[in-house]
């Protein structure tokens, strides 16, 4: 781990055994090339399709592996361990393209990598990255305020160019959110908790997104954009707060708050107020957020940052993707 808390140098350490699979080699050496795309401008376009060429030939090999669930299982850390360099990669080089159809590699990535967790559910407690995939949530909230709160009102309105009843988990998912948006409005820089553990829980929040509502968001419904905006909003909050680490991740929040807001235009304008809100008070020192949050940054040492859990204390186990409490039954029976 770098001093600024990101976790790429955990992914890419790994035992001889793991070295041996040329996906994860492959994936290592497009995320080198990724970063070096950011550190050198002169190079920045010979060092793009050094990290397209090892991506492609990774993808090949990995697709192939994941068809066995057996190579998977005994060779569990690899194939995690470039889950995360994809998601990774994906979230360096954000898309935002309406008039293309196609998925988003984060998204996608993300879903994928709850899924290699889920059905290998003996390998995690014996894998170095048990940390980084245990599947924890905060407790939902019921919002009755905020920007949780329009969230619930936007998924409630009956003015038809809102309405969308053929999905129901809209609920759950702006319920899990909740916490981190208020986490966003408290008068505590980051709940109290480390801004390393928030930006890793933001991450991995999006591991529980169930699939019918990922295919909203790669179809441009305007419901999930929104609630996504939300979400890229919490997050970009937290990284303009907080300087250190986390270089693949940094573009990505304004980019797609941006991006969705002119996507959606006026029709849409009065639920994107929020997200909107927070980047312009990210831009702004002497923003309300900015002068708590910058100065109690600076108090987090370099030992104590990674202490530091404040209302991340409360996450509990989470066995299901959100919205799917039949799962949820099943697995408190065995419990």
């Amino acid at each position: 781990r770098d001093r600024g808390g990101d976790w790429s140098s955990d992914v890419c350490s790994s035992d001889l055994h793991d070295l041996q699979n040329d996906f994860l080699m492959h994936a290592i050496l497009m995320t080198s090339s990724t970063q070096l795309q950011r550190l050198n401008s002169a190079s920045y376009e010979e060092h793009k399709i050094e990290s397209n060429k090892h991506l492609q030939a990774s993808l090949r090999s990995f697709r192939s592996a994941l068809n066995s669930p057996t190579y998977v299982s005994n060779n569990f850390e690899a194939v995690l361990a470039t889950t995360f360099l994809f998601l990774m990669h994906s979230c360096s080089n954000p898309t935002f393209d309406p008039s293309q159809p196609g998925m988003d590699g984060f998204l996608q990535h993300a879903c994928g990598l709850y899924d290699i967790i889920r059905y290998n559910p003996s390998c995690v407690p014996r894998s170095p990255f048990a940390p980084l995939c245990t599947p924890m949530l905060l407790p939902d909230i019921s919002p009755n305020s905020g920007p949780g709160y329009d969230l619930s009102l936007m998924i409630k309105t009956t003015n038809p160019l809102y309405t969308n009843p053929g999905f129901g988990s809209y609920e759950a998912i702006i319920k899990s959110l909740t916490p981190i948006l208020e986490i966003v409005e408290s008068e505590l820089p980051f709940g109290g908790a480390s801004p390393n553990a928030l930006v890793l829980y933001l991450v991995h929040w999006l591991s529980f997104l169930p699939s019918d509502f990922v295919i909203l968001v790669n179809s441009h419904d305007a419901k999930a954009l929104v609630i996504m905006a939300h979400y890229y909003a919490a997050l970009a909050f937290v990284l303009a707060r907080w300087k250190r680490g986390w270089w693949w991740l940094r573009e990505r929040p304004v980019y797609m708050i941006e991006q969705t807001d002119e996507f959606l235009g006026e029709d849409w304008e009065v639920w994107m107020k929020w997200p909107i809100s927070v980047l312009k008070m990210c831009e702004y020192e002497s923003g309300h957020w900015g002068c708590a949050a910058d100065a109690d940054a600076d108090s987090f040492s370099e030992v104590g940052v990674e202490e530091e859990m404040g209302v991340l204390l409360s996450v509990d186990f989470h066995p299901c993707k959100l919205g799917d409490e039949s799962w949820a039954r099943k697995i408190a029976s065995y419990r």
